[in-house]
């Protein structure tokens, strides 16, 4: 996954505050139930569809008639039909997604990991990515094996180096009414400390 481009802080931070111009805060970012179910709703009949970090291919089966789906993972104990990016061929998909996956890597893998998904991704083809909200006390802070946390404006940037045209970035949690309800009574306070319920942020993007 260790296609070099050049690194610039600069650009990284001039990204970063157009993504924050779009949205001042994290509250600013519409909410959405769930990602995946977001995502699929993007996929059409003749797709064909790359899931990274797949693990057990779930999201194939959200996914309409039709559509073809590749799941991608390096766990040698999950199936799966790509192992590495670099085995696909340029402009050789349709959609990327890539669920909680890239909190799990260094911020230089991870900018591989952009730029291998603009060379697979055909023209105008769409790239999701979730990784856990850090406004959240909690979400990130609960696995050992995350290495990058990536704030809403970081991950935009992330896309907007590697050249991909970002839509929106939505936050992402579902709960019962009841606690909906109880979560909009309580939203000053959550203003007021800097923290968020959503458990995650996902970010649209377009190859260009």
């Amino acid at each position: 996954m260790s296609q070099e481009r050049e690194e610039s802080w600069s650009a990284h931070n001039a990204h970063c505050q157009e993504v924050r111009r779009r949205w001042p805060s994290v509250w600013r970012l519409r909410r959405v139930a769930r990602a995946t179910r977001f995502a699929a709703g993007h996929v059409e009949k003749g797709h064909t569809v790359l899931d990274i970090g797949a693990s057990a291919g779930r999201f194939g089966k959200k996914l309409p008639m039709g559509a073809a789906y590749l799941a991608m993972d390096i766990d040698p104990a999950v199936h799966a039909d790509v192992r590495d990016l670099r085995e696909l061929g340029d402009a050789s998909v349709d959609v990327v997604v890539c669920f909680e996956t890239i909190e799990h890597l260094t911020l230089h893998d991870a900018r591989a990991l952009a730029t291998q998904a603009a060379r697979i991704l055909r023209p105008g083809g769409r790239l999701f990515v979730s990784t856990p909200n850090t406004f959240h006390p909690t979400e990130y802070l609960r696995s050992a094996t995350h290495l990058t946390p990536f704030s809403y404006e970081e991950l935009g940037a992330l896309f907007m180096e590697a050249g991909f045209a970002l839509d929106e970035i939505v936050r992402c949690h579902h709960d019962s009414l009841l606690k909906s309800l109880a979560r909009a009574l309580a939203w000053p306070v959550y203003r007021i400390l800097g923290v968020d319920y959503a458990r995650s942020v996902l970010a649209t993007c377009t190859r260009r």
